[in-house]
């Protein structure tokens, strides 16, 4: 429940624009671990095999996701879609929206290595510290998807009836530009600390 209130008071704060990568790398710090337990945030994995660091990286750079804004292998991704809707309401003065509702399912996807709990202390430490700065990376962009939740709703309640769906797609198009731009000045994670 803190994890929730904390990203309500980020999104909050921010108001009309968005969070800056001080901002979001902030906000992620605070949080334990924001990603497991919370009903928006779907995790999956995909598995990495060796028992070295050098194999293990080779692993993740071959077998990563690709990140579809830059064409880019990356270590883990986050996507999300939103689902909106909203009432028409007609009045003398004309129509207007009320009802906004927005949903939001938000997927991650990190690297596991194969052989789990059998690492060596030597490799394991290392993959630990790496996994907490690239989870953290992650929930960055979980803030930034977030916060494009407020954005379209603000943009629904600002268009006209005419124009409200293309209002939420519009809004919805700028957080995936404002995810791009957060992955641009942290070398996807990798000035936070993502490197392994």
């Amino acid at each position: 429940m803190r994890r929730l209130v904390a990203v309500a008071a980020v999104v909050a704060a921010l108001g009309a624009s968005w969070p800056t990568v001080a901002q979001v790398t902030e906000q992620a710090a605070i949080q334990t671990d924001g990603l497991d337990g919370d009903p928006e945030i779907e995790i999956s994995y995909y598995d990495v095999p060796g028992r070295d660091q050098r194999a293990i990286r080779a692993a993740i750079d071959r077998l990563g996701p690709t990140d579809s804004t830059d064409g880019e292998r990356v270590h883990a991704l986050t996507k999300w879609s939103y689902q909106w809707r909203w009432r028409r309401k007609n009045s003398p003065q004309g129509c207007s929206i009320d009802g906004v509702e927005i949903g939001l399912r938000i997927t991650v996807l990190l690297p596991r290595p194969v052989e789990g709990d059998r690492l060596n202390a030597r490799v394991r430490k290392p993959w630990d510290a790496y996994m907490i700065a690239l989870r953290r990376h992650e929930l960055g962009h979980v803030a930034i998807a977030r916060a494009g939740r407020e954005e379209i709703r603000r943009a629904l309640e600002a268009a006209s009836c005419d124009g409200a769906a293309d209002a939420a797609k519009a809004a919805s198009a700028r957080v995936g530009t404002e995810s791009a731009r957060y992955d641009r000045e942290t070398r996807h994670g990798r000035t936070e600390g993502a490197s392994f």
